[in-house]
């Protein structure tokens, strides 16, 4: 029995460092690769503690090489946009300017009756009302009235220096016209942590620090 609970004790603690070490405060923010991770660790710290055979060591090692993994993938996503496309998963806009998209809705397998649920909690009487409804990754629904944002979202284009060009797809602009909104700003790409535009066009800058 105190063999059970020192393990016990220790695999709790352990865990509970490991989601600390993660920075996520609830499973609903935990991306595919993040929740596949958290799963995974739930079955291999479970494990000597079920099975007293089983050396505590080796669920220890591969909660360690599990938790590097998810680091090395986390660092690796947030400097790729093409890794982190095909790890994670984008925002899907349900609804844009009061008008639904029967497709996206049927895409991310969301009922009618669940989508005007959300939209309630959210504080909309209906679709017409709505500016936007989106699917974040997360798998919550965002959703923001006309009255809130009259002119429209700020959709990241340029993240950390790297095009996000799934952001430029969202806004339906190219290239082309980032990099003439650059030149116009004296900007250029690589001095760029954030760039933003919304529906009305309007572009925001916030440039890297410059290191001293």
């Amino acid at each position: 029995m105190f063999t059970i609970i020192i393990r016990t004790l220790i695999i709790f603690f352990m865990l509970t460092a490991v989601f600390h070490l993660t920075g996520k405060r609830q499973i609903g923010e935990l991306d595919l690769s993040e929740l596949i991770t958290a799963l995974l660790l739930s079955e291999v710290a479970a494990a000597p503690i079920v099975n007293h055979d089983l050396p505590l060591v080796m669920s220890i090692v591969a909660v360690v090489v599990l938790v590097t993994v998810e680091i090395i993938l986390s660092f690796i996503t947030t400097r790729s946009s093409a890794v982190k496309r095909l790890l994670g998963s984008k925002p899907s806009v349900i609804i844009r300017g009061g008008r639904l998209d029967i497709a996206e809705l049927s895409k991310v397998r969301m009922s009618i009756e669940e989508l005007m649920s959300e939209l309630r909690i959210g504080g909309a009487a209906g679709i017409s009302e709505v500016a936007y409804a989106v699917m974040e990754p997360s798998g919550k629904m965002s959703v923001l009235l006309r009255t809130d944002c009259p002119d429209g979202i700020d959709t990241i284009v340029i993240s950390d220096g790297r095009i996000d060009r799934g952001g430029l797809e969202f806004t339906q602009k190219n290239e082309e016209w980032l990099y003439r909104k650059l030149e116009e700003s004296g900007h250029i790409l690589s001095d760029i942590f954030l760039m933003t535009v919304n529906d009305s066009g309007v572009v925001r800058f916030i440039a890297k620090e410059k290191k001293k």
